[in-house]
């Protein structure tokens, strides 16, 4: 008897709609991004720096479409370039120098790393020069200055709390880190800052007047009839829209535009800090010690102190002898 044919039979059934019978189109991966994400995953950033260099990176990418392994020298150049360029309108840079720097560091760091990686042999931002930027200062405040801001704390609406939070950000604590606090980082001695900007946690001891002060404002919210659990806020926000949560950055920043618009003063919170550094290395606090209870790991910030400090006292002892100056005689 004869064979009958094969039959063909498919393994898979034909797609029942038109919809489904489309071929989707394979998108080609972006290997730029995807460095990018691997770079920042490596890395360890809190999320204010990850945000940061997201956003450098991604200017660059915007810029060019070349992949990494392709760019030279002379493109980095002309992105360099592209950062310092002036409008043609207003006159203006687009970019002050602080951020080309920032731009081109950020640039400078991924490029080592795609290197160290093996990603790329050669690194074509070792050619191209950073704009270099004046020494930074303290930006602190005299004496006269400190003393204004409680008085202005001693007569707001929220004067327990507006003067604990002076007195916290006069002991060298950055607004961020202050915003995180919780009652259960307070000892009654020091504060224990956890996630800061290097995701490292310190113990910072507090003034005596700042134990006071910090006591005075938590037996008030205890008197508002709040429970003081361990992982409630150390400051809150009394604003009608966020009333009793977490006094945050921006509410940090709010009571000192609240200081400006009521007194004249402008000040900005991290201007506390610099005070506070400042009077340390004034009142000859070892050097390591200053940067331990302050949280800073380079010299560099250190020494910003220690000019101002000086500057200081250089000035004092000159009014001290001018006192003791006789006018020159006729």
């Amino acid at each position: 008897m004869p064979l009958p044919d094969p039959v063909p039979r498919l393994i898979h059934p034909l797609p029942t709609s038109a919809s489904q019978a489309r071929s989707k189109p394979i998108l080609p991966t972006d290997l730029r991004q995807l460095r990018v994400d691997e770079f920042l995953q490596a890395r360890s950033l809190n999320p204010h720096s990850r945000r940061a260099y997201r956003q450098d990176l991604q200017c660059f990418l915007d810029w060019t479409p070349i992949a990494w392994v392709d760019l030279t020298p002379r493109l980095i150049a002309q992105y360099k370039t592209y950062l310092l360029r002036i409008n043609g309108e207003t006159g203006e840079r687009y970019y002050s120098d602080a951020t080309v720097v920032r731009k081109l560091g950020t640039l400078k760091t991924f490029f080592g790393w795609l290197v160290n990686c093996r990603y790329i042999e050669f690194d074509p931002t070792l050619e191209v020069q950073v704009p270099k930027l004046p020494e930074p200062k303290a930006d602190n405040l005299s004496d006269e200055l400190v003393s204004q801001l409680y008085t202005w704390a001693a007569t707001s609406s929220l004067p327990e709390r507006n003067i604990a939070l002076l007195s916290v950000l006069g002991q060298g604590l950055r607004a961020s880190s202050v915003s995180r606090l919780d009652l259960q980082d307070y000892d009654g001695k020091r504060l224990t800052v956890e996630h800061d900007k290097r995701d490292t946690s310190r113990s910072v001891p507090l003034y005596p007047h700042t134990q006071t002060h910090l006591n005075n404002y938590l037996e008030w919210r205890s008197h508002q009839g709040e429970a003081l659990q361990p992982d409630r806020p150390l400051f809150l926000s009394h604003s009608r829209r966020n009333a009793g949560d977490r006094l945050s950055y921006a509410g940090i920043h709010s009571v000192m535009q609240a200081i400006e618009r009521d007194t004249g003063i402008k000040v900005h919170a991290h201007q506390l800090r610099h005070t506070f550094g400042t009077n340390l290395v004034a009142q000859r606090l070892n050097p390591y010690h200053v940067k331990t209870i302050m949280g800073i790991k380079s010299d560099a910030v250190l020494h910003r102190y220690t000019q101002a400090a000086e500057a200081q006292a250089a000035e004092t002892e000159f009014w001290e002898l001018a006192c003791k100056q006789q006018p020159p005689t006729e």
